[in-house]
C-alpha cells in the first residue's frame, strides 16, 4: 500500500506542475470562437487524468491513518490532501465554472494562482508521504 500511496502522491505533484506550467498557460492562447470547444474537452480530458488518482489518494491516505503506528504523520498528511480537495472544490471548480460560460484572462490567472497553492498542497502531501511505514 505504501507505494501506491507513494506513486498517486507523485503522481498528482507532477500532474500539478504540468498543469501550471503547460496546460492552464495554454488557456491564454485559445480565441474565443474556439474557447467553448475548448474549455469544455480540457475539463472532460482532464477528469480522466485526476480522478483515478485522488481515489487512490483518498483511499491510501485513508488506509496509512487507519493502520498507524505514524498517525500523527498520516494525519498530517491527510491534511494536506483534505487542503488540495478544499481549494479544488471552494476555488478551481467555481473558477472553471466562470470560465466555462466565458473566456476571461482574469480568471485564468486566477485559477492558475490557487492551481499554484494547490500544487503545495499535494506536494506537502507527497514529502510527508516519504515517512509512511
Amino acid at each position: 500500500m505504501r507505494n501506491l500511496l507513494l506513486a498517486s502522491d507523485w503522481y498528482l505533484v507532477g500532474l500539478s506542475i504540468t498543469v501550471a506550467l503547460v496546460v492552464y498557460p495554454s488557456f491564454r492562447l485559445v480565441g474565443n470562437a474556439q474557447w467553448a470547444t475548448f474549455h469544455h474537452r480540457h475539463s472532460r480530458n482532464v477528469t480522466f487524468a485526476v480522478a483515478p488518482a485522488w481515489t487512490l489518494q483518498g483511499a491510501t491516505a485513508i488506509w496509512w491513518f487507519l493502520r498507524g503506528p505514524r498517525q500523527g504523520t498520516a494525519l498530517l498528511h491527510l491534511g494536506f490532501v483534505g487542503a488540495a480537495v478544499l481549494l479544488t472544490v471552494l476555488r478551481a471548480v467555481p473558477l472553471h465554472a466562470r470560465l466555462e460560460r466565458r473566456h476571461d484572462g482574469h480568471d485564468v490567472d486566477l485559477l492558475l494562482r490557487w492551481h499554484w497553492v494547490r500544487t503545495l498542497a499535494w506536494t506537502g502531501a507527497a514529502i510527508v508521504a516519504l515517512g509512511a511505514p
